[in-house]
């Protein structure tokens, strides 16, 4: 919708260049250097995915309040079924 659909846009590039792209490709090239982490770099990993859990959970808030649509991110993996 004209000016929204353009701000929707912005932001989600900015989430997917600024927040996603840069945790993926350290943990990537991390992981290709070994083919596994280490217990310490595991640690690590987990915290920064944590980090970056919390940051996503409040684009997604945003991202759903500029769509005019429900907030998902409180609903609970379980709440889902699968066919």
């Amino acid at each position: 919708k004209g000016r929204k659909a353009e701000t929707f846009t912005k932001v989600a590039i900015i989430i997917l260049n600024q927040k996603i792209r840069p945790f993926t490709s350290k943990w990537h090239r991390e992981f290709e250097k070994n083919n596994s982490l280490s217990k310490e770099k595991c640690g690590e990993f987990r915290t920064e995915l944590k980090e970056l859990q919390k940051i996503l959970t409040n684009y997604c808030r945003l991202l759903a309040d500029m769509a005019e649509v429900e907030d998902l991110t409180s609903i609970k993996e379980e709440n889902f079924q699968y066919n």
